[in-house]
């Protein structure tokens, strides 16, 4: 008999998991962050379709502590599946996006990040200015000079 799921200890732990993210202490958060969807895979905040995810701190550690941008991009678009109004989501895809040559895809993302925001969905830009970063993919795509600042964005350095 499986036992009944415990919204109040998945999100304490939850919780705790993002404590640890922040702190940082990845490797920690990373193993709560799976208990959670071991869990309840369909878990998320309260907030709506904007509400807050293991899948999305999970591509967040793919993506800036292993740099391991092709899995990342599966735990972002879990995240988008999960809450389909959470710019954040789709603005982290879109870098790993860039991050591997995609950049029509990078584009698709920062677009909906851009029109979710402008519609009160998600919070602050993560990175940069993305009107500025669309522009610079477009540069790029379009066989512009690249901007400097922006080659980070652009390099993967794998």
């Amino acid at each position: 008999m499986e036992r009944e799921v415990d919204t109040n200890e998945i999100n304490k732990l939850f919780e705790k998991a993002v404590t640890y993210f922040n702190m940082p202490q990845p490797e920690e958060a990373y193993k709560m962050f799976q208990k959670v969807i071991e869990m309840d895979p369909k878990f998320r905040t309260d907030d709506g379709d904007t509400g807050d995810n293991p899948y999305f701190y999970m591509g967040r550690h793919h993506d800036y502590y292993l740099n391991d941008f092709e899995t990342a991009k599966e735990y972002y678009t879990k995240s988008v599946e999960l809450c389909p109004n959470d710019s954040a989501s789709y603005e982290c895809r879109g870098v790993c996006w860039l991050k591997t040559n995609k950049y029509e895809l990078a584009l698709k993302d920062f677009r909906e990040t851009t029109k979710l925001k402008n519609i009160g969905m998600g919070g602050e830009e993560i990175f940069f200015n993305l009107d500025d970063i669309i522009i610079e993919v477009e540069n790029r795509l379009g066989g512009g000079k690249p901007n400097k600042e922006y080659d980070w964005l652009f390099n993967s350095g794998v």
